[in-house]
């Protein structure tokens, strides 16, 4: 479930920033870029934390 949703993020982190590009909206790329660097440390973060509470 949470792969779906880091995927669902990732993809309109990825059509904002493009959109922010076309429009030459910097605003726009900034969130664009935040959505996808959140998805992707918020993704590494979680997995690290089920991998570690498997573990015991």
């Amino acid at each position: 479930m949470l792969d779906q949703f880091d995927n669902v993020v990732r993809v309109i982190g990825l059509v904002l920033l493009v959109l922010g590009w076309l429009l030459k909206s910097r605003n726009t790329m900034l969130i664009g870029g935040l959505l996808i660097f959140g998805a992707q440390f918020l993704g590494g973060e979680l997995n690290s934390a089920i991998e570690k509470a498997g573990q015991k």
